[in-house]
């Protein structure tokens, strides 16, 4: 699949952030940032949720490449801050460290406009079934919850929360299996 980085479409996240997708291939993705006043928590550093932001970008966009331009969504990113940032440009380089079947693993190194590394996260992602719409589920305040709803929503269950039953859902190849459990 060949799709022209420049042309790659972006969400309104990424284009309020000003994120540019600058290389795209199943095996490579590369986004850059421009620093401006926007990017900056209030001690004037680049706040830690745009390296997040930019971790998950790239990787998400990579594992849809990765899989053939399905869907894939993700379910943890752990990003750790090696160096603040004022100004300047923001590059971060997502690369696969596993790509299964049913998720994948990529690694993201960020850096400034002298290639000092900024920050690294490594990005876990869910593949969906190609046939999902929207993965898009609120379900619950709580992560855990809100993505198993996506997990069982995308492998097709019908199931919708209940408020005096908790879910718990455990893999196993590309099946779901719920146990749902009595709040007293």
């Amino acid at each position: 699949m060949e799709i022209d980085p420049k042309n790659f479409p972006r969400d309104g996240f990424l284009e309020l952030l000003g994120v540019e997708v600058i290389d795209l291939t199943p095996e490579r993705c590369e986004v850059r940032l421009e620093i401006n006043d926007t990017h900056h928590q209030p001690y004037g550093i680049v706040h830690g949720g745009v390296y997040c932001t930019l971790a998950e970008s790239a990787a998400s966009v990579g594992a849809v490449m990765a899989i053939g331009g399905k869907p894939a969504v993700g379910m943890s990113n752990h990003t750790d801050f090696l160096r603040s940032m004022r100004e300047g440009t923001i590059t971060a380089v997502a690369t696969p460290i596993h790509v299964g079947r049913s998720s994948q693993l990529w690694e993201v190194d960020m850096t400034d406009q002298e290639g000092r590394k900024v920050a690294q996260s490594k990005v876990r992602l869910f593949n969906l079934a190609p046939d999902v719409k929207s993965a898009g589920m609120s379900c619950s305040a709580n992560g855990t919850a809100e993505i198993a709803s996506n997990i069982a929503f995308s492998l097709g269950s019908e199931w919708q929360p209940v408020p005096t039953e908790s879910a718990t859902y455990t893999f196993t190849d590309d099946i779901a299996k719920k146990t749902l459990t009595s709040k007293t």
